[in-house]
């Protein structure tokens, strides 16, 4: 969970996330288990995708927030891979569609996902 915090941090100051709805998962070897990704973390993202999600930010703390939520509307919705990358800041991301996420999950007969099958199903972020 910690690396996910720092990589999510560093993927937003960067501007490299894409728009809409994402989960993000790292992992330290070369495949990511589907099952990393929740039931209702998926199902949001479809929601978000498909239909129409409301998100209620919460109060934190000392720190101001932007404004109490976001209302997403058949908006882009990724799941994002994070691997193991020596060359590129410890590691590399890929945004893949929830959609082709589900796909793969469901038709590839493995139960988990490759470094190399998230480049060819996601894009490099």
């Amino acid at each position: 969970m910690k690396l996910e915090n720092k990589i999510t941090a560093e993927l937003m100051a960067e501007d490299r996330l894409l728009p809409g709805a994402w989960e993000i998962k790292r992992t330290k070897t070369n495949s990511i288990a589907f099952s990393s990704f929740a039931v209702h973390q998926i199902t949001a993202l479809f929601k978000a995708k498909l239909q129409r999600l409301h998100v209620k930010i919460r109060d934190v703390g000392v720190f101001k927030k932007e404004f109490d939520g976001i209302t997403l509307e058949k908006s882009p919705a990724w799941c994002i891979c994070c691997y193991p990358d020596d060359n590129r800041k410890g590691y590399v991301a890929y945004a893949i569609d929830v959609g082709v996420w589900h796909k793969e999950r469901q038709t590839c007969g493995r139960k988990s996902l490759t470094k190399e099958r998230a480049n060819e199903l996601g894009e490099e972020i």
